[in-house]
């Protein structure tokens, strides 16, 4: 570590109320905590410019937590990723701000980088809460990027002006996981390069999955998001908030939105203004807003062309626009249900 190296085999470790400034190293250029540590905690701390290879905190400890912390770079021109975990561990990150972090390792995850690279077997849990991720960039995850073999817990995060093109939340089980839930969550001011031979992601640059051939398709393979919100977020081409279905690890994913809010986001060129779904499992959209969002070709809010069911009930839309269907494109295979919808001010340029 760059300033601390933590390598105690005490019951706890605390660093409190310290800040770190331009201090460099291999990796954790300012800390790198030991596996013989059991358990570390780093809370109200303060990380400035920091290194420009490697990781502000790499961690090998069974159980932290980083609370409260500032992780921030002047600018990605020299920067370097924030947090990195190298083995499977109890890890807590909450209320802490990755801002300006960056990484050009393939590996990904500018903010955050989890993957278990020292084989080890214990247990595992990845909660994410309360962090707000600024203008991180990555070549994948510019916010974060994890292999994990449990859930991982993403909750009223702050994810926005991530804006280099790439994907920027990406979460990928090496076991089977059932369901991701995404809780109050914010996708604000990024922007996503797809096209026609690449549609996922939409503008939150968003992959959550089991590996692919992971789980035979009869299996369930959910993703919720439930009271999150989509703001001012762009694609070039699919799904201005969200794009899935394209793939075929992502083809076979149930999707349920419950009270979430999709505004003024823009699919430039085609389909899909805020989302844009071509699963062939269920959809389900309940008690949600679309507001003024723009798709260049069909679908100002929302288009789905799946043989999946789809129930979309209780959501308002207003003043979405495209070139045809100006909130709503249905393509739908098998059953769809329009229950208890409200539509305002929407327009299409044609019939």
């Amino acid at each position: 570590g760059g300033a601390i190296t933590v390598a105690a085999k005490a019951p706890q470790i605390n660093i409190k109320n310290t800040k770190f400034f331009s201090n460099e190293a291999r990796d954790g250029n300012a800390i790198y905590v030991k596996e013989t540590t059991n358990d570390m905690n780093i809370t109200d701390c303060e990380f400035q410019n920091n290194g420009v290879y490697g990781s502000v905190i790499a961690n090998e400890a069974k159980q932290i937590c980083i609370d409260t912390c500032y992780i921030q770079f002047d600018s990605t021109a020299k920067s370097c990723r924030g947090v990195r975990f190298l083995s499977r561990c109890f890890a807590l990150v909450r209320d802490t701000h990755f801002v300006n972090c960056r990484t050009t390792s393939s590996e990904g995850g500018g903010g955050l980088y989890y993957n278990n690279q020292l084989q080890k077997e214990d247990e595992e849990s990845l909660t994410i809460e309360g962090c707000l991720f600024n203008n991180c960039q990555a070549p994948n995850g510019c916010a974060l990027l994890t292999w994990l073999e449990t859930p991982i817990i993403l909750r009223n995060n702050l994810i926005w002006h991530h804006t280099n093109g790439k994907f920027i939340v990406s979460v990928f089980y090496n076991k089977y996981v059932n369901e991701t839930i995404v809780e109050d969550c914010y996708f604000e001011h990024n922007s996503f390069h797809n096209d026609d031979v690449s549609r996922d992601g939409g503008g939150s640059g968003l992959w959550i999955a089991n590996s692919r051939d992971l789980v035979p398709d009869t299996e369930v393979k959910k993703l919720t998001f439930v009271g999150c919100t989509w703001r001012n977020n762009t694609a070039d081409a699919y799904g201005g908030a969200l794009s899935y279905g394209r793939s075929p690890t992502l083809v076979g994913m149930e999707l349920e939105f419950r009270d979430c809010i999709l505004i003024n986001n823009t699919a430039r060129k085609t389909y899909g203004g805020a989302l844009y779904i071509i699963t062939n499992k269920p959809l389900v959209i309940t008690d949600c807003f679309f507001d003024g969002n723009t798709a260049g070709g069909i679908g100002g809010a929302v288009y789905f062309s799946k043989y999946g069911d789809v129930s979309i009930t209780d959501c308002k839309f207003a003043r979405n626009k495209a070139y045809e269907g100006g909130a709503l494109c249905c393509d739908g295979r098998n059953k769809v249900n329009l229950d208890s919808l409200v539509f305002s001010d929407n327009t299409a340029d044609i019939d």
